[in-house]
């Protein structure tokens, strides 16, 4: 079919589906699930990433990772995946395109920073150094340098609002048809490529945004698709859109079609879905824990040093302030065995603290600050104790800090730990039994007693 055919077929397929709206909520989350998982599956893997359909849902869904993949593709398809999510609510509030947005999206799309081999990629902020791709044919493509970028970008959104504002939204007037004006702002967008990555994904979201602002389904470009996608834009331009755009209607007729099909009840399923609920039901009996590293002295070791070490320090660090207060203080560490070693001043050398343990076999090790005969409230005695545990599980370790409250965390052997987390917990037990001394003194002063 030519562009005006598919389009007048887009905008009858798409009056049938209006007069079936509101879909029921089992409807409604069952065609966006469907749609999600599509789109993330479809708009990742044309720029290269490499989970499949299967793996795609299954981390989706049910956060199952696939052994031997990048870590990035999953970060970057849980980026997509939020971004996604989002734009319900964008629609429903009405939200219009800004700068702003987009780098908002962008910064959700890429997560967090990396390191390509051309450049430093920060997540919602502009591209710094010039970029450019090369087609299947060796012909080099230069988009945009980044001196420019702020300057056509707006002029760029100042033009998609022109058309799309909301007056003319609510009353279906258009200067140009949405097909047309989601397929011209995504061309212009990569020929501008303002980032230095995830300018494709961002095109696609943006464009599709456009589409469901003024009523129409999504348009998802399929993997199968990418070489034709590639083309179409490299065939189009902001004047004329044309080949892009019939691609963006034909994708967009299918979803209308999807999105008719759950309104009335019927299956949306696709034939290859049971392949992939049978990959994500092999993925679970065979467990996730094959991509968790399982404990091993050198794990243990490694706990030892950058968790137990700085937390024992801490404490010892505020013990130091209340030493004087009390007649008699000392620590302890303590493993299941009930070995255990005293001390009244902690030792620098951290071998003395686990130097003679079996790592192979321990289990947890203890530390405990042990506070008698608080010297405001005798002759009468008060003994208190503060201190934590390390707990060592086969997958993971645990912190137990056991004043007040027994606040615990559990961590993978291979997770970054953030020092400043740490300590703040230590400060907050020690925090809370000062308060306690403090209402203990303040009792006495009252009372005489």
């Amino acid at each position: 079919m030519e562009l005006p055919e598919i389009i007048s077929s887009l905008d009858a397929k798409k009056s049938e589906l209006d007069l079936l709206r509101p879909l029921s909520e089992e409807q409604q989350n069952k065609l966006e699930q469907k749609l999600r998982l599509d789109w993330n599956y479809h708009s990742n893997s044309i720029e290269g990433n490499t989970l499949t359909a299967h793996e795609t849902k299954a981390f989706i869904l049910h956060g199952i990772t696939a052994k031997g993949k990048p870590f990035r593709d999953y970060i970057e398809m849980r980026g997509h995946n939020e971004t996604l999510k989002k734009l319900t609510g964008l629609v429903d509030k009405d939200v219009m395109i800004s700068e702003k947005l987009i780098m908002d999206l962008h910064q959700m799309i890429l997560v967090e920073p990396f390191t390509d081999d051309k450049t430093e990629i920060a997540p919602g902020k502009y591209k710094t150094k010039p970029n450019y791709l090369y087609t299947i044919t060796g012909e080099r493509i230069d988009f945009l340098p980044p001196e420019e970028v702020v300057k056509e970008l707006n002029t760029l959104i100042n033009w998609l609002n022109n058309q799309i504002e909301k007056p003319k939204r609510k009353k279906r007037k258009y200067n140009l048809h949405p097909i047309l004006i989601s397929a011209a702002f995504q061309v212009r967008f990569i020929q501008i490529h303002p980032f230095g990555d995830g300018n494709g994904r961002l095109s696609r979201i943006l464009g599709n945004l456009i589409l469901m602002q003024c009523g129409y389904t999504p348009a998802i470009i399929r993997l199968e698709e990418r070489d034709t996608y590639y083309s179409m834009l490299n065939l189009s331009s902001l004047e004329n859109p044309l080949p892009l755009a019939e691609l963006i209607a034909t994708e967009s007729l299918k979803t209308t079609e999807l999105a008719i099909a759950a309104a009335q009840g019927k299956s949306i399923d696709e034939p290859d879905d049971l392949e992939k609920e049978l990959a994500l039901l092999e993925q679970k009996i065979n467990g996730s824990n094959k991509e968790v590293p399982r404990r091993s002295n050198n794990h243990i070791n490694q706990v030892l040093i950058a968790v137990f070490l700085p937390v024992l320090f801490e404490y010892d660090r505020q013990w130091a302030k209340l030493r004087d207060k009390f007649i008699i203080n000392k620590a302890e560490i303590m493993t299941k065995n009930g070995r255990a070693q005293k001390f009244e001043w902690l030792p620098d050398q951290r071998e003395e603290y686990w130097g003679s343990y079996d790592l192979t076999t321990i289990d947890y090790l203890q530390f405990r600050i042990f506070l008698q005969e608080f010297k405001p409230l005798l002759p009468k005695q008060e003994s208190l104790s503060l201190g934590f545990t390390l707990y060592f599980h086969d997958y993971k370790f645990e912190i137990e800090h056991h004043y007040p409250d027994h606040l615990k965390s559990e961590h993978l052997y291979n997770e970054k730990i953030d020092l400043e987390v740490l300590t703040s917990s230590v400060k907050q037990s020690v925090r809370q039994l000062v308060q306690k001394l403090n209402a203990l003194v303040e009792n006495k002063n009252e009372t005489g007693i």
